[in-house]
Formats: C-alpha cells, structure tokens, sequence
C-alpha cells in the first residue's frame, strides 16, 4: 500500500512539474467535443464563452495540451505493460448482441456527459490540489 501511493505521488509530481497541470482525464474530451462542433461552424469564441473555458483551449493543436499528452502517456504506458507482462492477445469472437453493444454505448456517453457536467473527473478531484 505505502508502495502504490509512493509511486502514484511520484508519478504526480514528475507531471506536475513538466506539464503545469494537474492529472486528469476527462478535460481533452470536451476539447474534442468542441473541435468537432467547431466544424459544423460554431467558433472558438463562442465555444469558449458556453464553457467558460479560455479560447486557446479549442485552437491549440490536439497534442500540444497538457492533460491530451498525460492521456496519450498514460495509453502507451498501459500497452508497454501489457505487452511486456505477456497479456496482449487479440480476440475478435463477439459474444453480445446488438442490444448489448447499444447499452454499452450508452453507458459510455452518459458517464462522459456526468464527467463534464461535474466539471471533471475523480481523477482530477482527488489529485489535483487546485481547480
């Protein structure tokens, strides 16, 4: 236990001081969200101005923001995990029904929907000291 929580402060702090920001999760998302509406031709004024978040935020490219490098980080580091503990396989049997793939979808966006308008993740709440 003492180790886990070492590490997990370790890793915080090594993020802190080379990215500026807090760990979290969610917050790229919503900056996709907003690229994506940004297509249809909402601007990034009035994205920013919805969100109450600065325009740069949509303007910037999708790796030169914090928190997007921490998440693409976190992915590599899981699959280089992965991979070296032997575990990586492929499986492509599918065992559920459309129905089920329908809920699975659904659970998905609705968690990621209760993250934005909670502002954030747990991730976030928990480690950041600031907000």
């Amino acid at each position: 236990m003492r180790t886990s929580a070492l590490v997990i402060a370790i890793i915080f702090g090594v993020m802190m001081a080379s990215t500026g920001s807090g760990w979290g999760a969610s917050t790229p998302f919503g900056i996709c969200f907003g690229k994506l509406v940004m297509l249809f031709g909402i601007s990034a004024n009035d994205i920013a101005n919805y969100t109450l978040r600065p325009e740069v935020m949509f303007t910037t490219g999708f790796f030169d923001h914090a928190i997007s490098v921490q998440n693409f980080a976190i992915m590599l580091g899981t699959l280089i995990a992965v991979l070296l503990m032997g575990k990586f396989s492929f499986s492509f049997k599918i065992n559920h029904s459309a129905k089920q793939f329908a809920l699975f979808a659904l659970g998905g966006l609705l968690m990621g929907f209760g993250t934005r308008f909670a502002n954030g993740c747990n991730v976030g709440a928990l480690f950041t000291p600031y907000r």
